[in-house]
């Protein structure tokens, strides 16, 4: 650590974690603005709720039509 000492490291940490906390959330911005756009239904979800919701569903439903 040397001269600068510990506080310095932390703050450094914190900074990083902050980012990083901010780019998933824009992330998550992201996606459900594409998956509302995407179903485009009457309701459309807003936040906490429907990644873990979607996440269910989206496997049930077969990609390819099965005839």
């Amino acid at each position: 650590m040397g001269r600068r000492g510990r506080s310095r490291k932390k703050k450094k940490k914190k900074r990083k974690r902050k980012r990083k906390r901010e780019r998933e959330r824009e992330r998550g911005r992201k996606k459900r603005k594409a998956k509302a756009q995407h179903n485009n239904t009457e309701q459309i979800l807003t936040p906490p709720a429907p990644i873990r919701f979607l996440m269910v569903l989206l496997p049930a439903t077969p990609l390819v039509p099965s005839t």
